[in-house]
């Protein structure tokens, strides 16, 4: 099983046809690397199979080069090499080969990392002799069999876009003028007025949550103690970030001598505090921060904090709201 790859020498028994060209074109044009679907060259692990690999059949290209991988020759497994001591970052790619007479052929190949999450080195770009086009990078842990970890390097292009799962894909995408969008921000390797290049965020979008109730009943036992009554993780918007957030909860309980807080907390930091009393049915926080951009994925908790007394929060099942809106640093 051998990938059928256009943009080597040809020779008569291997020509380019016009399928061939119509097929090719307007994918290398595109951008520099890319892959044909959503699913072509897509690589998981695979179950029960020691630090084992498996990779989609269909399409890509690379340097004036398009191959592709036959759905009736099935996935292509590969097994990986034991981690020893700490963590590693291997390679998966499709390493074309111009070398050979008439150029070819291309294979899935591993290139060995390190405990660095990054495109490793050893990895060949040299278009015209040896480049490697960068699939996935798959960590393979110590004492495990079993693989926990894949990043999606691939990229998808077409009609002048090209869009990436991943950050880490920039590495290999940085050529000058190129544009990629991750989720919904914009990336472009543009040079600053002293001539160096670098990525830079473009339109980024604010990104809104919230709910409606699913609050939780703290447990009446202990004081001067944090109760989360509700938690929402937001996801790694891909850029540096602040969160503006809001929650009203209803409480019927407290009573004389019992003394219930609620707090406002984003990525550890208290945003808000709204301090109880003997009746205090309603608390109302709301704040903005922290003061310092967040960076990846971060929780937003309201808190229930009984100060003293024997008295329940009494949980009301309504008027119970949240608001969490993700806004660019």
């Amino acid at each position: 099983m051998t990938f059928r790859s256009i943009g080597y020498d040809t020779t008569p028994e291997n020509g380019v046809t016009e399928i061939d060209w119509q097929q090719a074109l307007p994918r290398i044009g595109s951008s520099f690397y890319g892959v044909d679907g959503l699913n072509d060259w897509k690589v998981t692990a695979v179950a029960g199979q020691d630090r084992t690999i498996s990779i989609e059949p269909g399409g890509g290209w690379g340097p004036g080069v398009h191959d592709i991988w036959p759905a009736a020759d099935g996935n292509v497994t590969i097994a990986l090499a034991a981690a020893m001591g700490s963590p590693r970052y291997d390679l998966i790619c499709n390493r074309r080969n111009w070398q050979p007479v008439g150029g070819g052929p291309s294979a899935f190949t591993v290139v060995p990392g390190s405990a660095t999450r990054t495109i490793p080195d050893g990895r060949q770009h040299n278009p015209g002799t040896l480049d490697d086009q960068p699939l996935a990078l798959v960590r393979v842990d110590p004492d495990r069999t079993d693989i926990r970890e894949i990043i999606d390097l691939r990229a998808l292009a077409g009609g002048g876009g090209v869009r990436i799962f991943d950050l880490l894909a920039r590495e290999y995408l940085n050529f000058p003028g190129a544009r990629v969008m991750h989720q919904d921000t914009d990336w472009a390797y543009v040079a600053d007025t002293n001539g160096q290049f670098s990525w830079q965020r473009f339109g980024p979008k604010s990104r809104a949550y919230g709910r409606v109730g699913e609050y939780y009943e703290p447990p009446n036992s202990g004081t001067r103690a944090d109760y989360v009554i509700y938690s929402h993780e937001i996801p790694d918007p891909g850029f540096p970030y602040h969160v503006v957030a809001s929650a009203t909860v209803e409480a019927g309980g407290g009573g004389a001598g019992t003394r219930w807080d609620v707090i406002l907390e984003v990525a550890g930091t208290w945003l808000d505090a709204a301090r109880g009393d003997a009746v205090a049915p309603w608390f109302k926080v709301n704040g903005a921060g922290p003061r310092s951009p967040i960076t990846g994925a971060t929780t937003v908790r309201v808190i229930a904090r009984k100060q003293f007394g024997s008295g329940n929060f009494g949980q009301s099942a309504f008027n119970q709201f949240f608001t969490a809106l993700v806004v660019p640093a």
